[in-house]
């Protein structure tokens, strides 16, 4: 943590961090984490391999500064489809369970991309950051045959 105070949840432990203190996210253990209070908070993240996270938390947070999400930063139904089926081997929503997910939300996903709303927004990256990453992403996804997202 920079500034401000963010509250994580790493599986069942719910605990408050400030600045100068640090958490770690295990991959494959369901975490979550919102600000507290009205203040902004300011955070510096890893992740090894990274493999979209990058894009996942910069068009959250973008969705939220631009009034698009709850109170928690979480996206409305329709965007949270869009995002929720192009990151699904990066993140899933803990609601609906993970199997609903897996069948509803990639034909609602194709349903609302042909309404306009995308996974990412373009504005958050430099021209031509976004391909490198979906690059980088589809050439160390072994478990996806090495294919990039469809956006």
């Amino acid at each position: 943590m920079v500034t401000g105070r963010v509250c994580v949840q790493v599986g069942k432990d719910v605990r408050e961090y400030g600045p100068g203190e640090s958490v770690f996210l295990p991959r494959g253990v369901w975490h979550d984490f919102w600000v507290l209070g009205d203040e902004p908070a300011e955070t510096i993240g890893e992740a090894e391999p990274a493999l979209g996270a990058e894009m996942i938390l910069a068009t959250l947070a973008s969705l939220a500064r631009e009034g698009k999400a709850d109170k928690r930063g979480r996206p409305r139904l329709l965007q949270g489809a869009v995002i929720g089926a192009f990151y699904r081997d990066v993140a899933e929503y803990r609601v609906p369970p993970p199997a609903v997910q897996r069948v509803l939300l990639p034909p609602l996903a194709a349903i609302v991309r042909r309404r306009g709303l995308r996974p990412y927004h373009d504005r958050n990256f430099e021209p031509g950051e976004i391909e490198a990453i979906l690059d980088h992403w589809a050439a160390n996804r072994p478990w996806a045959g090495h294919r990039r997202p469809a956006a």
